[in-house]
Formats: structure tokens, sequence, C-alpha cells
């Protein structure tokens, strides 16, 4: 879980400048935003076409889907424009609506932010599946009665939906 400014960026808090401006002041010098925009977002991981396919087939198979993602205007612009965009789509054609906590003023693993996921869009969490890859947020969600998993990095999961079918 991210902590100080990064925190505050990714819960809306402050805006990219006030990164810029807090990177600068720590290293003594000006540090161009571009660079900070590009360190960031080496962190991020690449989404498999595999996992991208799989979104784009259980949409077709009439599931709703949702993110619900601590993240940040910096990195999510990068996810918009380059991660979804691999095959001549959008992050809509993914999912269904996308819940950004640097957009609702809250991050997970706080209940809040699974609470007014819930409410916006009307599902019944024990006819849910949440998938993460930390134990904190996963743990929250069971909490709360979501069904869960706590995916591993690379782990091929598509196996979880094959004996499912859609909420009416």
């Amino acid at each position: 879980r991210q902590s100080g400014i990064l925190l505050a960026l990714e819960k809306g808090e402050v805006p990219p400048q006030a990164l810029y401006d807090e990177i600068s002041r720590s290293v003594g010098r000006p540090v161009p935003s571009e660079a900070i925009d590009a360190a960031l977002c080496s962190f991020l991981l690449d989404i498999p076409d595999d996992k991208l396919d799989m979104l784009l087939a259980l949409r077709r198979r009439g599931f709703r889907l949702f993110m619900l993602s601590n993240t940040n205007p910096i990195m999510m612009g990068h996810m918009k424009n380059v991660v979804f965009r691999k095959h001549g789509l959008t992050v809509d054609d993914y999912f269904d609506r996308m819940f950004l906590s640097y957009e609702m003023g809250m991050a997970k693993p706080d209940p809040e932010i699974f609470e007014a996921m819930v409410l916006r869009t009307g599902i019944d969490p024990s006819r849910s599946l949440f998938i993460d890859d930390s134990p904190s947020n996963v743990e929250t969600a069971r909490a709360l009665g979501f069904r869960t998993y706590l995916a591993a990095e690379h782990e091929d999961f598509r196996s979880l939906f094959d004996d499912c079918e859609p909420v009416g």
C-alpha cells in the first residue's frame, strides 16, 4: 500500500503537480514531469494478451466486469492509452465500469471503496467474484461478503470461469 504523497495522489487528494514538486524538492533540482511519469509507469506490469482476451470473452458471455483499482491519473493514463489499446480497443471494451481510487477519493483495502462500488453498481457481493493480488484487499472483500480469489503473479486463472454463468 502506498503512503505519503503517492497515497495522496492515489486518493485524488493532490494533483500530479504536487508529486512533481515533491520529487524536485527531494532531489534538490527540477526533475522533468515526463521523467517522473516514465519512472512511475515503469513499475506497471503489462497485461498479457491471454488476460485481455479472457476479459473480452467474459463480457461476450454476459458477465459484468468492473475494475476496482488503486491508481493515479499518471499511471491510469498510461494504462488507458497504451496497455488497453494494444488491439485497437479501449478500456471500455474490457470493463463495464471502472472504479479508480483517485477519482473516488478512497483506496483499497479500506471497506468504503468496496461499499461505494456495490452501491453504484447494485451488485450482490455474495454473487460476485473479487480477484486481486493483494491479500489485504482480498481479506477486506471477503469480510464484506464477496467471493474472492487471491491471484498469483502471472497465474492463468481462466479456469475459474469454466463452470460459471452470469447473474441475470
